[in-house]
């Protein structure tokens, strides 16, 4: 019996992901073509813990990642709030494309907001697209507020670094956008778990 044309789709996707992944190096060969030709002014990254750079550092959540072993292998052996032991693929991604580290967009003053032009990293761990997903351990960015976000960045930031709409337009029609979200809004919907205490999780996957 066949996959479902639908589940086909997603496999040739996730196939297809991790092909341009295996291909990603900090030092790309010279005789690699870069994938979609590489000519990108900027990337901006919407996402989960996948891809945080640190925006739940500024979070009331007790999802963080500001804390050993975090960052053990990043630079300076220092905990960033990214949700690995280094870099997290949207590193590797803008490091791919010569772009710097995308820097969170919490962490950032107004007055550097107004200064990027590269890159802007919204993402957030425990959150997900649906509103709701995450808020049990505090507040989180789900995916429409880190579009609200990004659509503010344009208004008060971006515009005052062109002299007019349509630069501005190609400057956003030509860069490189970056989303990687859902997973918990999948393991929401599983676990039910009202409030989540450690306890609570073994006894889930124990019982599993």
């Amino acid at each position: 019996m066949g996959l479902p044309s639908s589940l086909k789709s997603h496999l040739l996707l996730l196939f297809v992901c991790f092909l341009n992944v295996s291909t990603i190096s900090t030092k790309p060969l010279r005789e690699e073509a870069v994938f979609f030709g590489g000519k990108f002014p900027a990337l901006y990254v919407i996402g989960d813990s996948l891809i945080d750079p640190g925006n739940n550092n500024y979070l009331l959540t007790l999802i963080k990642a500001n804390f050993p072993p975090y960052g053990s292998n990043f630079e300076g052996g220092k905990a960033t709030g990214r949700f690995s032991d280094g870099k997290t693929i949207a590193d590797y991604i803008a490091i791919y494309y010569g772009f710097p580290l995308v820097p969170a967009y919490m962490g950032l003053p107004g007055k550097q907001k107004n200064n990027i032009l590269t890159s802007i990293n919204f993402a957030s761990a425990s959150c997900g697209i649906f509103s709701d997903t995450g808020k049990r351990v505090g507040r989180c960015l789900s995916m429409n507020v880190q579009i609200d976000l990004f659509n503010e960045t344009i208004e008060d930031n971006l515009k005052k670094n062109f002299t007019t709409q349509p630069e501005l337009g190609k400057h956003l029609a030509e860069s490189l956008f970056m989303i990687g979200i859902g997973v918990n809004d999948y393991a929401s919907s599983l676990t039910r778990i009202q409030p989540i205490r450690m306890t609570s999780l073994t006894g889930f996957f124990t019982s599993s």
